[in-house]
């Protein structure tokens, strides 16, 4: 959350459609320029020199909930430090999210290894009041899964209980791979908090 110092243009322009049919699509490029450079950033930031790396990023969504959205930071050469390819979809009873992305490695942001992770999310109602969460995350570089969970929970008009289990998986030989456990419970109803769940008569 550093603040940027000296003088700065930041360039940019956007395009949108939305169609009558309910889809919509949108482009933005663009980058900083600078009068001079101060040496802030890093060199595989993306915001460094007298003018920064191009940022492209378009987006598309449908009417039946499913988006899609891709964001790219090319240097001048057009190759890619940053990118995040990401898809989210929301139907009736389930709701799916997930994608890929790819950050240089950066001592600054203290990340020692080149990231590439595809990421996946997933909840859906069971019966009644009880929902289930499943993600994870596989290191396409180690060629492994990185991490994964499943969270089952339970939600009336007066509580909201969950019961979550994740698996950690080590970037080194030399740790062990951790699992945690965890149980939450929350009151609901009370000073206009969180909404309730499934309608009855919650006796307090």
């Amino acid at each position: 959350d550093a603040v940027e110092a000296g003088t700065r243009v930041n360039l940019g322009v956007s395009w949108v459609r939305d169609a009558p049919l309910g889809w919509s699509m949108g482009v933005t490029v663009g980058r900083v320029v600078r009068l001079a450079d101060a040496g802030q950033f890093s060199a595989v930031s993306g915001l460094d020199g007298a003018q920064s790396d191009w940022l492209l990023a378009w987006s598309a969504r449908n009417p039946d909930g499913f988006a899609v959205t891709n964001r790219l930071v090319l240097n001048d050469g057009l190759a890619v430090t940053k990118g995040e390819l990401r898809f989210d979809y929301t139907g009736p009873n389930l709701t799916l999210s997930g994608g890929y992305e790819y950050l240089l490695a950066d001592a600054s942001e203290m990340r020692s290894d080149t990231a590439s992770e595809i990421k996946l999310a997933a909840k859906t109602g069971l019966t009644g009041n009880w929902t289930a969460d499943l993600s994870g995350r596989y290191d396409i570089r180690a060629a492994r899964l990185a991490q994964s969970g499943v969270q089952l929970s339970y939600r009336n008009e007066c509580i909201d209980v969950a019961l979550s289990l994740s698996r950690s998986y080590s970037s080194s030989s030399s740790l062990e791979p951790s699992t945690d456990v965890a149980l939450s419970v929350e009151l609901l109803g009370f000073g206009g908090g969180s909404a309730a769940g499934q309608a009855r008569t919650c006796r307090r």
